[in-house]
């Protein structure tokens, strides 16, 4: 089953990283340019992975706090986009350790990487 990946950024900044994590990673990736659709999509699907640019995170503590709260078992990385490449990002995705399946009824399961 191909990893499910999150990724809350720009739409300019999330295209080009989109396709590489779908054609490198052979991920589903579902892009979202703010925190409010992002909470939506959390809500409507489990992801194994979430990557949020830093600077999305940053401006507002509060909303990415809820975003933490409702990852369920997803693993979230706050990366920052302005300098990263997208082969870095996929790099850091394929690195990232694989949460299992959570499956319906599970609980929160959170872990917080920060990288440059």
């Amino acid at each position: 089953m191909p990893p499910s990946i999150l990724l809350i950024a720009t739409e300019t900044t999330a295209h080009p990283v989109a396709e590489a994590l779908r054609l490198e990673l052979r991920a589903e990736v579902e892009t979202t340019p703010s925190r409010r659709s992002a909470l939506t999509s959390l809500r409507r699907r489990d992801f194994s992975l979430v990557l949020i640019d830093e600077g999305l995170a940053a401006a507002d503590t509060t909303a990415a706090d809820l975003l933490y709260q409702n990852s369920g078992a997803a693993l979230i990385l706050e990366l920052n986009f302005a300098i990263s490449s997208a082969a870095r990002i996929v790099r850091q995705a394929r690195a990232a350790p694989r949460s299992p399946d959570p499956g319906p009824g599970s609980g929160p399961h959170r872990r917080r990487r920060r990288h440059p």
